[in-house]
This record gives structure tokens, sequence and C-alpha cells, in this order.
């Protein structure tokens, strides 16, 4: 663990430096200002200051809602240690039919998500991410995206920008090597419902967020009057890839 006097930092109103890594890939900036929400003693007295905490891999990323041909949607296994900080958490995901996923005591059930390439753009990194954690193959694909959000704006630099891809073709693979081993489900919308329901699917940034523009994009497909809003607004973008 890292740990910072600020009796040691010389004040200067804007002045920012950065704390050594705190995670595999996270870090903070600390950030003098006058207008900052908290107080904290400088070498000249008490100053205002705020500390910011910034991805190390990059500020942006991708989150993707794959729709098969039949309806079926595709969800991985993601190793997540942090949710081991809270033991009321249900780690059954319920299936309708066959067998109960158990995702034990340190996994977490999502869309496939992850990082935006520096250069990259938000399509290519979703698409990217897309084939990467659910080994689909070529295809044409019915991309909608949506507006970027920024779902940690509290005190950490991240935008986020959400896709929904309805795939043509209904393979994929059942495991990927990506992220050191992921196993892949293809579930329902009822079963995704339900686990939303009964707490096992709660992560606002891999599942919620998408899970509700989703929604939206299904909704304005069946009204081309409200899938019009949305583009106008510049809410959605819709493309075939």
């Amino acid at each position: 663990m890292t740990h910072v006097n600020f009796g040691d930092v010389e004040w200067t109103e804007g002045k920012r430096f950065e704390v050594p890594l705190s995670s595999y890939r996270h870090a903070l900036t600390i950030v003098c200002t006058h207008k900052g929400r908290h107080q904290g003693t400088f070498t000249n007295g008490t100053f205002g200051y705020f500390a910011l905490v910034r991805f190390t891999t990059g500020d942006e990323g991708v989150g993707i809602v794959p729709v098969l041909p039949d309806g079926r949607f595709l969800m991985i296994v993601e190793e997540r240690p942090a949710v081991t900080s809270w033991g009321e958490r249900p780690r059954t995901f319920k299936r309708l039919s066959g067998e109960d996923i158990n995702l034990g005591e340190y996994q977490s059930l999502e869309f496939p998500a992850g990082g935006k390439d520096a250069g990259e753009s938000p399509r290519d990194a979703a698409l990217r991410e897309l084939k990467e954690e659910t080994g689909i193959p070529d295809q044409t694909i019915a991309l909608y995206r949506m507006r970027a959000v920024y779902p940690m704006i509290p005190d950490t630099i991240m935008r986020m920008h959400y896709a929904v891809a309805y795939l043509s073709d209904e393979h994929f693979a059942v495991q990927v090597e990506t992220d050191g081993g992921l196993a892949v489900f293809a579930v329902t919308e009822e079963e995704i419902e339900r686990n939303i329901r009964n707490g096992v699917l709660a992560d606002a940034i891999t599942v919620l967020t998408g899970w509700n523009f989703y929604k939206t994009v299904r909704d304005a497909r069946k009204n081309p009057g409200t899938m019009k809003c949305l583009k106008e607004e510049g809410y959605l973008t819709e493309e075939t890839t």
C-alpha cells in the first residue's frame, strides 16, 4: 500500500502530482485547488484538494450487449475480487431450464466489456471486445451505439461507450482464452430480468447500464418514430457492420 504525506507537498493552485499505482490498473492524481470539497494540510497551510482515480490502461471503455438470432444474450463469467466485499450478494444465476450458474466467491456474470485502446474508435473497440470475449465468427452485425456516459464521475476519470449488437450467426465459443479464460453463456431475456430482481446481476457498469440501453433499442426497433427521435437527438447511432 502506498502512503502519501500531504504535509510534504508544496501547494500550488492547479498543481497535480501522481501517487504510485494503488492496484494492478489504478493510480491516483492529486489536484490542488481552492474549490476542493476536502481539506488537506500542505506545507504552507490548509488548502482544498481532491483526488482523481485514473486507469493506467486508458480512461475509456466499452460494454456490449450481444443478441443472438434466437433472442438469447451472450454473457461471460469474469473474476471480480471486489464482490467478496458484499457478503449478502447472491452467487447463483438462476436458469429457467438447465443447470444454474454457480458464480462462486470471486466471479461475476457480465456482458462483454473492456478498455478502448489508444487511437481506437468506440465502434472498433466494441467489435473487438465482442469477438475476443465470446469467440463469435465474422458476420453481419446490426450495431446500435449509445452516447458516451460517465459512470464514475465523482472521482474517477472514465468514459464508457455502450452498444447493442444484433448478431446474424448463432455460433459462439463456450470458453475463450481472453483474460486468463472466460466461460461464455447464452441466457434468455426472462432469465436476465429474474436475476436482476434477485440481486445476482447488480453491477451498474457491466450489466445494468447496457441492459437498460438494450431495452431502449428493443422498443425503438418496434417504433420507427421513437428510433428517429433518438437518432436525431444524438442518443444513439445505428449501423450494419
